[in-house]
């Protein structure tokens, strides 16, 4: 069906944007949540199903880095600082709405597959005006898991089949922690613009 599709309407895209990613963890009855920004990059193909609803597949790279506020603090006065590397793959659902000649609105929802390729923390460590610094691979062990289920949607601008602008938001569905007792589940914000060729 898809083949059949790329004949009448198809469309290649690659989009640039803001993201947020945050995570929220749960222990027992308590819960933590830290917050990370960077960026995205990626491309997409889409094509059109029926009038006005298209499917577009395609692949992002997303940074996101910031302070771990649950590794601040204590007697050493530890600091730590997080970067995280994912490779995404939305299969993402739209319905366009023509607003006026070449501009239409749009609301795009679907699954996206998440790959952790790298994430690292770098703790810091000063007392008595002496400073340490070691790096920690968070996939070292099987504590944290790299791949995950994301659920999401948003909506958008297009103008003259050229330009487009999205705000998206995804959860994500799996838990990101091997524990009995503790959950740990991410969510991420996107806002970009897009070049449709």
């Amino acid at each position: 069906m898809l083949l059949a599709c790329a004949t009448s309407f198809a469309q290649f895209n690659v989009n640039l944007g803001y993201a947020n990613s945050k995570e929220t963890t749960k222990v027992n009855s308590e819960k933590y949540s830290s917050s990370l920004n960077g960026f995205t990059v990626g491309f997409g193909y889409t094509l059109e199903l029926l009038d006005n609803l298209f499917f577009t597949p395609g692949v992002n790279y997303l940074f996101v880095g910031g302070a771990d506020a649950n590794n601040v603090g204590g007697v050493l006065n530890l600091k730590g600082d997080v970067t995280e590397h994912y490779l995404n793959v939305p299969l993402t659902f739209s319905y366009d709405l023509e607003l006026a000649p070449n501009t239409s609105f749009f609301v795009f929802a679907g699954p996206t597959a998440s790959f952790g390729l790298a994430s690292t923390t770098k703790v810091t460590a000063s007392v008595l005006g002496y400073q340490a610094d070691t790096r920690i691979d968070n996939y070292d062990g099987d504590g944290y898991k790299r791949f995950d289920i994301m659920i999401g949607g948003g909506a958008g601008i297009k103008f003259a089949d050229k330009y487009c602008f999205k705000v998206g938001y995804d959860y994500g569905l799996l838990n990101r922690i091997d524990s009995s007792n503790a959950s740990e589940h991410r969510g991420q914000l996107t806002v970009g613009i897009a070049y449709l060729f």
